[in-house]
């Protein structure tokens, strides 16, 4: 192949927005996008180096993987190396057990599955995982174990038809992307099938390229297509925020333009020569080593500090990324890629020697970890699909309950669930993560949950509702994050929460009689309703917990008046006390005379995120409720039902 000093600029494009974007500096909205143009990349120089082989009739595929194995896996395993003793000493347990996951997931190249599976890209616990990067190398290495072989396989029937071949599974993968976005944007982001085409775009470069009789345009439209690659790439970083949907029709404004680049940006023209200059070829070839580095270090420094990193140290540790990268770059990534340094075989016994030592001690840090691990969250959805199984419903019961809600009710699901079938009773759930049980209402959060998502969350209310009041309960238990709801807004600056029949209304104005209407039809029905109004808040709960784990002093940060402010606006359009309806007050967990305590006598926090109730708290709750539900001795609690219709 012939080297391009543009190609090498072009890495150097992406990875500094990348940097920038996880160092949370505000500089470009959109610098996530520099891997989808790594991908486009990547996508092009391995085609040409396949196709280059397969033309010269010497390609192997044991040459190809050993020569991807010198290029990747030197350098991500020394990063690994060195993340991990640091993790182990600064990181909380919980943290450092789903680091010690990634490990192991990083070492099969799994770790786009994982991060799919825990949580999305840009949530903000995302900030804090060391390895959350190497997502994108997995993705790569899939697509290199199968790509080889498709090429391999297509090649015989042509270079033309091997073309339309990839064309063609280029545009089902972008399509898929296109779908995913909105019905699975976690899985859209993370894996293959949705990614492919980026990669595929670049390979599609690389065989119009490899034709004798390429098409090259006039040199005026040359540059003018370089130019609007290079506009392209930057728009993409500029223009797109962490709401805007990836990696569907929004990523072909990057993708197209690093194909733009890759095919027009030669040297001679204005594109070319500021990608070839000096400087940017220079980072370009640190580029893959700065990548690995970033994000281990802005994580960690994340978890070393109580409060956030501020400017000056992300600054700091973005200049240290490049040193690393220049002393790994020139110790271990060009040494290792020179056979001349290590051949095949003592290459391959060193890569599996180290990465069998880290991955023993990454199964080690997790049997040790999980030993000291606080029984913190015991989410239900763990060991319960609420739309399918039927965990905790008995026939006969003593009490029939529904508990209805998002991801509040969840934390208590599994403990309410226990408690009531210990005394007869019988719960079936109804829970849909970030959905409100608040019918009437439109979750307005389609840039963070999704275009489709709102529609879901109203279709989910109105089977649950159907279900309810359809026959078969006897008491509902109704929890939600009512303060989130009431006064939370989206990216936009509009309430997250809408009344779906009076535009413009605020949620203090609709909330309360939602809730009052959904009230009056269960009792209606002789189903008595259960309230769990909010609890408090722990504002610094991050600094709070890293504190407490290191024996520090931090003075926790409690909203006890926004709770009362939103218990008060919550049941304002209820009367109580009623036979009809019961408050659980969620200020009375855990403060008592307007004084809070966040941790039990066990000294484990009581809440698990600073929101959500921890599992112990959540079996104080349950006890409660089973209590009023089905005292001890009886096997029924006279209420609505005795005197309502059914």
């Amino acid at each position: 192949m012939i080297h391009r000093r543009e190609v090498d600029g072009l890495r150097a494009l992406a990875v500094v927005p990348v940097i920038l974007f996880h160092a949370g500096l505000g500089v470009f909205s959109g610098g996530f996008a520099g891997v989808d143009v790594f991908f486009v990349i990547s996508g092009y120089l391995i085609t040409s180096i396949i196709v280059a082989d397969l033309d010269a009739g010497r390609f192997s595929l044991a040459a190809f993987y050993e020569r991807r194995a010198r290029r990747i896996l030197p350098a991500l395993l020394l990063v690994v190396a060195v993340t991990m003793p640091l993790a182990w000493l600064w990181m909380l347990p919980a943290d450092l057990l789903a680091f010690a996951r990634s490990v192991l997931a990083v070492l099969v190249f799994g770790s786009n599955l994982l991060f799919w599976r825990e949580s999305g890209y840009f949530n903000s616990a995302a900030d804090l995982k060391p390895l959350l990067h190497t997502w994108s190398l997995a993705v790569e290495e899939q697509f290199y174990l199968l790509f080889p072989l498709l090429l391999l396989l297509a090649w015989r029937w042509g270079r033309r038809r091997t073309a339309v071949l990839l064309a063609l599974l280029t545009a089902a993968s972008l399509a898929a992307a296109q779908w995913a976005v909105s019905a699975a944007p976690s899985a859209a982001f993370f894996l293959l099938p949705t990614r492919a085409w980026e990669l595929g775009l670049g390979a599609l470069v690389a065989l119009h390229l490899a034709r004798q009789h390429a098409w090259r345009p006039g040199p005026l439209l040359q540059q003018c297509l370089a130019g609007a690659g290079l506009l392209l790439i930057l728009c993409g970083f500029v223009v797109f925020t962490r709401y805007t949907p990836f990696p569907g029709l929004h990523a072909l404004v990057p993708t197209t333009g690093t194909a733009l680049v890759l095919l027009f940006a030669w040297p001679g023209t204005l594109a070319g020569s500021l990608l070839g200059h000096r400087l940017l070829v220079g980072i370009g070839l640190l580029s893959y080593s700065a990548y690995l580095w970033h994000q281990p270090l802005l994580a960690l420094a994340r978890h070393r500090q109580l409060d956030e990193v501020g400017p000056g140290l992300s600054l700091a540790l973005c200049a240290a990324t490049f040193v690393l990268a220049a002393l790994s770059w020139r110790l271990v990534e060009t040494p290792f890629r020179n056979r001349a340094f290590i051949a095949r075989r003592p290459l391959v016994a060193t890569l599996l020697g180290v990465a069998l030592v880290l991955g023993l001690a990454a199964a080690a840090g997790v049997r040790a970890t999980q030993a000291r691990l606080p029984d913190s969250l015991r989410a239900t959805h763990e060991r319960c699909n609420h739309d399918q199984d039927r965990c905790f419903e008995k026939a006969p019961a003593a009490r029939r309950v529904a508990l209805w809600g998002d991801s509040y009710a969840d934390v208590i699901a599994k403990s309410l669930g226990d408690a009531l079938n210990a005394r007869g009773g019988s719960l079936a759930l109804f829970i849909k993560q970030s959905c409100p049980s608040i019918p009437g209402t439109v979750r307005n959060e389609a840039k963070r949950l999704g275009p489709g998502f709102a529609a879901e969350c109203a279709a989910h209310n109105e089977r649950a509702l159907a279900a309810i009041l359809g026959g078969g309960v006897d008491d509902l238990v109704v929890t939600n994050s009512y303060q989130w709801y009431l006064t939370g807004r989206n990216a936009d600056g509009d309430p997250i929460l809408l009344d779906a029949e009076v535009p413009g209304a605020s949620p203090a104005q609709f909330v309360p009689a939602r809730l009052a209407k959904l009230v009056q039809l269960a009792n209606q029905r002789g189903i008595r309703v259960f309230v769990i109004t909010p609890h408090p808040l722990v504002r610094n709960f991050q600094q709070v917990r890293k504190a407490l784990h290191r024996g520090l002093a931090l003075a926790p940060d409690i909203d006890l008046a926004g709770a009362s402010g939103a218990r008060q606006i919550l049941l304002s359009g209820l009367q109580l006390p009623s036979a009809g309806v019961v408050e659980i007050d969620g200020r009375a967990l855990y403060c008592t005379h307007g004084q809070c305590r966040i941790t039990d006598r066990q000294g484990r926090m009581v809440l698990h995120d600073g929101a959500h109730l921890s599992s112990g708290l959540a079996d104080l709750l349950a006890g409660r409720l089973a209590e009023v539900i089905l005292p001890s001795g009886q096997d029924a609690v006279p209420g609505p039902s005795a005197t309502g219709p059914r």
